[in-house]
């Protein structure tokens, strides 16, 4: 059986290097190559190692925590009657071929079906992505240096889930550079697409994780909670907080991870799926199921140090339960907790 698996990995990593050099030497000379690569990291941890270290040894460690996609133009293209007009338009396809857990998978599809996060892979987008002169012009319409030799462009679960865009990067013959990838509804180069270019000091400042401050009610209780800023999500550390709130705490355990919240008269069932890092929170307040909702369904969890770290999403759920809400200062780093002023909306 040993023999086996040691097979699997290595037959996995044999992929990967072939892909990999399959990239490099397409990418090579910054050829007008009009397709576009995408690395999907499965694992948040993937992504803050790139940030430390961006290579593709670091995204490729974990064969099996990552997805890889290229999208190219299909020659394929049909016509569709338009009732609207009255007239025949052209639909375009995209061809895919995407390497997951050793298997590769290809086909196509049409034209804006599929997303990475909340980008639309148009046949608009790839001829953007996928040409270099555009990400050349794009760089010196924002005083950035170097002729490009690669670009890949890497995204991190679901964006409501861990708040991190897609991200291109872009490596020259001088230094790399971030492109955060946001949609906008503004027209922009690229479809509807705002792209915001970084040097990697810029890039590694607003993405690494930052220290931050824990207040109840205006009171310091940061101590040696886990309580960290990551872009537009804070994580959170769930027992403190709710005991501080009032609520008591039990942790049942079992194969999904459940917790019983007492408090407002009412015993809340929470369970957890198996994997923490990504799966869909279930809450139960003996009567009827409360998930899934936005703020469970989509958040980040997991377990640092033997604690559960709910993102400010899922924590502010709870909160509610419990006649509190979460405030927000992004500015100095700090997440205060107080009770819902019953006199606006709650």
């Amino acid at each position: 059986m040993k023999s086996k698996k040691y097979m699997h990995i290595f037959s996995t990593l044999i992929i990967l290097l072939a892909l990999s050099s399959i990239i490099s030497a397409a990418n090579a000379e910054g050829e007008t190559i009009n397709e576009v690569i995408n690395y999907s990291l499965k694992d948040k941890k993937i992504f803050r190692n790139f940030i430390e270290t961006p290579t593709l040894e670091t995204l490729e460690k974990i064969p099996n925590d990552i997805i890889i996609s290229k999208y190219t133009n299909s020659t394929k293209v049909t016509k569709h009657f338009d009732r609207a007009t009255f007239s025949l338009e052209e639909i375009y396809y995209v061809d895919y071929e995407t390497l997951s857990n050793g298997e590769i998978y290809n086909g196509t599809y049409k034209s804006g079906y599929m997303r990475i996060g909340g980008l639309s892979i148009s046949t608009e987008f790839i001829d953007y992505m996928g040409n270099y002169e555009n990400i050349q012009q794009l760089l010196l319409d924002n005083n950035k240096e170097g002729r490009v030799t690669n670009c890949i462009i890497i995204y991190t679960g679901w964006y409501r889930t861990f708040k991190i865009p897609p991200i291109a990067w872009v490596q020259t013959d001088i230094e790399d550079y971030f492109i955060k990838i946001e949609a906008n509804e503004e027209d922009s180069p690229g479809h509807y697409l705002v792209y915001t270019v970084q040097n990697y000091a810029e890039f590694k400042e607003q993405f690494r994780l930052k220290d931050g401050t824990l207040k109840i009610n205006g009171r310091d209780i940061t101590g040696d909670n886990y309580v960290k800023f990551e872009n537009q999500g804070i994580h959170l550390p769930f027992r403190t907080i709710m005991e501080e709130i009032g609520a008591k705490i039990t942790w049942v355990g079992g194969e999904e991870l459940e917790i019983l919240i007492e408090g407002n008269e009412k015993i809340y069932s929470l369970k957890l799926a198996h994997k923490i890092s990504n799966g869909t929170p279930m809450i139960h307040d003996g009567e009827r199921f409360l998930s899934p909702v936005v703020w469970l369904y989509f958040g980040y969890y997991e377990m640092i140090n033997g604690r559960l770290i709910l993102d400010n999403d899922v924590m502010g759920g709870f909160t509610y339960l419990f006649d509190h809400k979460i405030e927000i200062d992004y500015e100095n780093l700090t997440v205060n907790i107080i009770p819902w002023d019953y006199g606006s909306v709650k």
